[in-house]
Order: C-alpha cells, then structure tokens, then sequence
C-alpha cells in the first residue's frame, strides 16, 4: 500500500512512502528520487569512522558552529555577498534552504533513521543533537543546493559561458560542500551514509529550484 502526501499544493512535489522504511520523492508524476533506509548493520559498520573523524573536533569546532542552520556566513564568505549591497541575492537563498529544509524534513520523518549517539553515547556530539532523524542530511542537501545557487547567479553554470571565466569560485564551492558534510560527522551528528544521500536529493532539489 502506498500513502501519498503533497508538501504543497503548487510545489508538484509528491512524497510516496511504501509497506516499509522507504520513501519515493516525485516531481509530478515522474519519481525522480527513492531512498531506503540502511539497515542497522550499515551504521554499526560505519561508527568506527565515526570515531576516528572525532579527532578532528579541536580544528573543526569554529567551523561547525558557524555552520549550524542556516549556514549562510561561510557561503557569503565564498561569494562575497552583503546584506546591504546583495539583500535580494541572500533572501533567494535563505528562501532556496528553507525549501531544502522541508523537503529533507518530510523525507527524515518517513525514514526515521537513529543519530550516532542512539548507537554510541561515548561519542558526546559537539552541538545539541537535533530530535529528529539522521537519514538524509540536511546539512549535505542544503550545501550542495547553495552551491548550485551561487555557481548558477554567477553564470557558472550557464552553457553559453565558455570557457567559465574562473574555476576558482567552482573549486572552492566544491571543496566547502564536501567540508560542511564532513564537519557534521565530525561533530557526531551523522554518519557519512546521511551525507551521500544528502548530495544526491540536494543536487535533484537544485535543479528542480533554479
């Protein structure tokens, strides 16, 4: 049996969850992304790395605070944005990562997937851990979309720009995507599995967006 619900009534996103933990996110009548959640034994695995990503915490800490949602300050750092001199470019984005955010919402509450801390409490998280599940990450979802953003205004991402006027922008974009993911393992918030997924539905949201 299948349960459909629609997050909004224009948006043309439609959540299909089946008999078990998984999910199916459509844009119309097209399914476009399935996720299913890992079983226990997948994150088990995954807690030894966990661990060793731990060691990183001293470095990081700066980092994963000014990282917490909405994880605007690091991407206008990249693309030199002011609230005073680019106030329409930032409440396109804030608007970008809240859809980001109730669509990874609706997808974590179908899954339900536990945090690292329901398996190991010896790894005391930095940051309060969130009440609600792992498993897609928002975190990894939102950076890939803000990434996609910045590179599509800049014209980036524009096929008629050819050769892309500088690479800088695109590598560093790349790089602080990847960096934010890995920070929220560090911090003892998520596996790296959470952030796989979190690529993969940011990039489709991307699109979808812009």
């Amino acid at each position: 049996m299948t349960v459909e619900s629609t997050k909004s009534g224009n948006s043309g996103l439609i959540f299909s969850s089946g008999a078990g933990y998984d999910m199916t996110l459509s844009i119309g009548v097209n399914p476009a992304l399935h996720l299913a959640r890992p079983t226990r034994k997948k994150f088990e695995d995954a807690l030894p790395t966990v661990r060793n990503w731990c060691a990183l915490r001293d470095e990081r800490l700066p980092e994963i605070l000014t990282q917490v949602a909405p994880q605007w300050a690091m991407w206008s750092a990249v693309s030199n944005l002011h609230p005073e001199r680019s106030r329409h470019t930032i409440e396109l984005g804030l608007c970008a990562l809240q859809f980001v955010m109730l669509v990874t919402q609706r997808l974590k509450h179908g899954l339900a997937c536990p945090r690292p801390i329901e398996y190991d409490p010896t790894l005391q998280p930095m940051i309060l851990t969130p009440a609600y599940g792992a498993f897609p990450g928002g975190h990894a979802a939102e950076a890939v979309m803000m990434a996609r953003l910045i590179k599509s205004l800049s014209g980036q991402e524009d096929p008629n720009v050819s050769p892309p006027k500088t690479n800088d922008l695109l590598d560093q974009l790349e790089r602080l995507t990847l960096r934010v993911a890995e920070n929220r393992v560090v911090a003892g918030l998520h596996f790296p599995v959470d952030s796989a997924a979190g690529y993969v539905l940011g990039d489709l949201l991307a699109s979808y967006f812009l």
